[in-house]
């Protein structure tokens, strides 16, 4: 932490970041995260720094998280600037609007951690509340002729690969449609029920003053 003269001095011998004065805990959070993470990235068996690695995430009010990518190799990624999260049989798949990373860490401690910031839509599924688009359903059917009772709903967001509409689990449903105020009686006949900022940010102000999700 210096002033601007000492930055070259500073980047000759390979530091991770540079930090000025007046000193902001956003911007050391960040500091930290690349340098533990440019470290466990040169010894990624070094289990002291994969464990200062936790510490940092799970600590950081930042709301980053480090995943590794092709290669092995290790990068910080901003929440807000994650789409989803999918768990698999071995991992947790990070997706963004540009590729998809790996987490090592359960989507139960995700959304421990970002609670207010994303919705579980299924066992396996975790979709950030600033990507959704809106929700929209429609009849289950047995066959093409024949409607069974009950409406299927899905969230709308938009991927990578383009506008994608996941299927909501019956029981996340339960709680969901109270959290994002929808009234499935009424909102059914909805084509699409658009999630705005506003609306975005009302679902978070739910989510954090519920003692049920």
């Amino acid at each position: 932490v210096s002033a601007h003269d000492l930055a070259i001095k500073a980047f000759n011998v390979d530091v991770a970041d540079y930090i000025l004065k007046p000193l902001k805990t956003n911007t050391l959070s960040l500091g930290l995260c690349k340098a533990i993470t440019k470290k466990a990235s040169k010894d990624s068996m070094n289990k002291d720094f994969m464990e200062d690695l936790k510490k940092v995430n799970e600590k950081s009010e930042d709301l980053m998280i480090t995943v590794s990518g092709s290669g092995g190799k290790y990068h910080s990624l901003f929440i807000e600037d994650i789409i989803m999260f999918k768990a698999d049989s071995k991992c947790t798949i990070v997706s963004t609007n540009t590729k998809d990373y790996f987490y090592e860490h359960s989507l139960k401690k995700l959304l421990k951690i970002y609670k207010s910031d994303f919705l579980k839509i299924r066992r396996n599924f975790l979709v950030s509340i600033d990507h959704i688009i809106g929700f929209t359903n429609t009849s289950k059917r047995e066959d093409k002729n024949k409607d069974i009772k009950g409406r299927q709903w899905f969230v709308r967001i938009k991927t990578k690969d383009g506008v994608e509409d996941i299927e909501i689990s019956r029981r996340c449903w339960r709680d969901l449609y109270r959290i994002c105020e929808i009234n499935p009686n009424i909102d059914c006949k909805k084509e699409l029920i658009e999630i705005d900022q506003e609306r975005a940010q009302k679902i978070k102000f739910n989510i954090k003053n519920s003692q049920d999700i």
